[in-house]
C-alpha cells in the first residue's frame, strides 16, 4: 500500500478510536512544502525519499499512534525552539546518552514515553533509513521499520484498539478473570511486556460494570503490575483464580491473598 493510502488508513482508524471514546479527533498538518523541506533538511541533514513523501501528505500529525500523546512533528515544529528542547531531553533519557541512534539520528515525532527516530544510515534491508520507536524505558527500542510499514504498524495498532472497543461492548467474557490472571503472570522480570499487559488488563476491566467486585479485582492487578515499569520488583509474583475470585502470591512469604 503507498505512503498517501497507508495515511489515510490510519486517519480513519485513528478517527473512529476517538470518535467511540468522545476524544479529540486526531489532526494532520497541511502538506509540508518544498521550502520547508530544504530548511529541514539544512538543520536535520537529508531526509529519505519516503518520509519526505509522508510529510507532503500529512505535514505533522496529532495523535496518528495509540502511544500517549505520540505525534509526528511538522516541520515547521522542527524549526522551532521547543523542537530543540525536546530533542535534548529525549535524548538525556536513562541509557540513551551514549546510544549512537538516539544521539545521532533525527527525531521526527513522539511523546513522553517514545520518541520516533529515523536512522542516518541506509537499512540495507530496507533499502531506505529505518524508522525506530526509542521508549523513555531504558533501552526500549522498537524494531526498525521503512516509512510504510511505520504507517502499517500505527494502523495495526488503532485496529486492536478498535476491537477492545468491541469486545467491551459485548460485555464481560466468561473466562476473564483466568484471562485477567494470565496477563498478570507473563511479563519478564525486567519490565519487557508490562505495559502491554497493563493496558490488556485496562480494557478488559472496562467489560464489567462499574463499581462491581471484578473491576475492582482487576484494579489490584493493574496496581501491582505498573510497579514493574522500568525494571521494578514485584511485591506479588504470581495470580491464581480459585472460586471465582482473583488470589495473588507474595513474592517474599508465598502466601495467597485475594485480590
Amino acid at each position: 500500500m503507498k505512503i498517501e493510502s497507508l495515511v489515510d488508513e490510519v486517519q480513519r482508524l485513528a478517527s473512529e478510536v476517538k470518535r467511540r471514546t468522545g476524544a479529540p479527533l486526531p489532526v494532520q498538518g497541511p502538506p509540508a512544502s518544498s521550502g520547508e523541506l530544504e530548511a529541514l533538511e539544512k538543520k536535520l541533514g537529508p531526509l529519505p525519499p519516503a518520509y519526505r513523501e509522508l510529510m507532503q501528505k500529512a505535514g505533522g500529525w496529532s495523535d496518528f499512534h495509540p502511544e500517549p500523546g505520540a505525534r509526528l512533528f511538522s516541520p515547521s515544529e522542527m524549526l522551532a525552539a521547543p523542537y530543540d528542547a525536546y530533542v535534548a531531553t529525549v535524548r538525556g533519557w536513562r541509557g540513551w546518552t551514549k546510544d549512537p541512534l538516539m544521539q545521532k539520528g533525527q527525531i521526527v515525532g513522539g511523546g513522553s514515553n517514545a520518541a520516533f527516530v529515523l536512522e542516518r544510515e541506509v537499512n540495507k534491508v530496507k533499502n531506505e533509513q529505518a524508522l525506530r520507536v526509542a521508549g523513555y524505558k531504558p533501552r526500549s527500542l522498537g524494531g526498525g521499520f521503512s516509512v510504510a510499514q511505520f504507517l502499517e504498524f500505527a494502523a495495526q495498532q488503532w485496529s486492536y484498539d478498535l476491537e477492545d472497543l468491541d469486545e467491551a461492548d459485548a460485555g464481560p467474557p466468561a473466562d476473564g478473570l483466568e484471562r485477567a490472571a494470565e496477563l498478570y503472570r507473563y511479563p519478564n522480570e525486567m519490565g519487557e511486556d508490562v505495559h502491554d499487559s497493563v493496558e490488556a488488563l485496562r480494557a478488559l476491566q472496562q467489560r464489567w460494570p462499574a463499581r462491581s467486585s471484578e473491576r475492582k479485582q482487576l484494579a489490584r492487578l493493574i496496581r501491582e503490575l505498573s510497579k514493574a515499569y522500568g525494571g521494578g520488583d514485584l511485591d506479588y509474583r504470581d495470580c491464581r483464580v480459585r472460586s471465582g475470585r482473583l488470589e495473588l502470591a507474595h513474592a517474599r512469604t508465598g502466601k495467597w491473598e485475594p485480590a
